[in-house]
């Protein structure tokens, strides 16, 4: 299946109710009778074969509308809302759907929490409607994981350097969403997310590297630095330590069949002008580390690219995520 062919979440909707008024709830009683229709919840159901080509995150924002098609005047927040603004979502797969409550008390039930009602939202009309992004995203500090939440904040202030979007919201707009909600319980978890967010994190790859750098003991680098090199031509790379005159680059092999990335030519020719690249900076006496994936998450991979790269361990270790 190619992505134009790929079923939306929204699409992959069937509510009973929009079934009755076209006269056709009993042919959809006889596809859920042969096992054709799942249920996501009373009155909300999708095919197998929806289901079975939806990615996590899309099968989650399924959840997600089929919650909301099931309330009247329903306001999506944290997370949730965070999934349906098209936001990443990394190392978690939420059991539950996000709603604003009526009332200063919330709930839990039917896989719904309900977040108490605070008076400094700001709710954005929609299908459904939505808190606005930087309540949002507080929101997702305060109940998601740490990492899932870094990544939902860094994707949102991400400052392409491409220039193919523009960010979608600002720290300065966070800090304001923070402030109007004070005071507030899980307070102290939001400020460690968005103290640690960074506006040039480009992918979820490189949000998790900076994690577990910091919670190695790593020195804090300088995101998508910039070396010149004495020809005069410009290299950029996801990470930089001055300092040590230690360059690191999250590597997948995206980088070299992405069109995103401004590289042309075969993957051959990819791989010998990165090593040229490298071999540039080491001239002008910068050692370049390169990682995957696997190697940041699972922490000692990367802890040891970046000890053999000259980097030191300055601190103690944390955890964070």
């Amino acid at each position: 299946m190619t992505d134009a062919q790929r079923t939306e979440p929204e699409q992959a909707l069937v509510l009973a109710r929009d079934l009755r008024a076209l006269g056709r709830y009993d042919s959809q009683r006889a596809v859920r009778g042969a096992h054709e229709l799942t249920s996501l919840r009373w009155g909300a159901y999708a095919t197998a074969s929806d289901l079975a080509h939806l990615k996590p995150a899309e099968t989650y924002m399924l959840q997600v509308l089929a919650a909301a098609a099931m309330r009247k005047a329903p306001v999506v927040t944290g997370v949730s809302a965070g999934v349906l603004c098209g936001l990443p979502l990394v190392g978690w797969n939420p059991p539950m759907v996000f709603l604003m409550g009526t009332g200063t008390s919330g709930r839990r039930r039917n896989g719904v929490v309900e977040v108490p009602r605070w008076r400094s939202a700001t709710v954005l009309d929609g299908t459904p409607s939505m808190t606005a992004l930087p309540d949002t995203l507080i929101e997702v500090c305060r109940t998601a994981p740490f990492l899932t939440a870094l990544n939902m904040v860094d994707q949102a202030l991400l400052i392409d350097r491409f220039g193919s979007r523009p960010p979608m919201t600002t720290p300065a707009e966070l800090a304001d969403a923070f402030q109007r909600r004070m005071p507030f319980r899980g307070s102290a978890r939001v400020r460690t997310v968005l103290d640690f967010s960074d506006t040039h994190a480009e992918s979820v790859f490189e949000t998790l590297s900076r994690t577990t750098i910091a919670e190695e003991g790593f020195p804090t680098p300088v995101t998508q630095i910039e070396v010149i090199l004495p020809d005069g031509t410009a290299v950029y790379s996801d990470f930089g330590w001055p300092e040590y005159r230690v360059l690191g680059e999250a590597d997948g092999w995206g980088k070299y069949v992405n069109p995103r990335y401004p590289s042309a030519g075969s993957l051959e020719e990819r791989v010998r002008a990165e090593k040229a690249r490298d071999n540039a900076l080491r001239r002008v006496e910068w050692m370049p580390a390169h990682w995957e994936w696997n190697d940041a998450w699972n922490r000692s991979p990367l802890t040891a690219c970046l000890q053999d790269a000259g980097l030191p361990i300055v601190r103690r270790r944390m955890r964070l995520r």
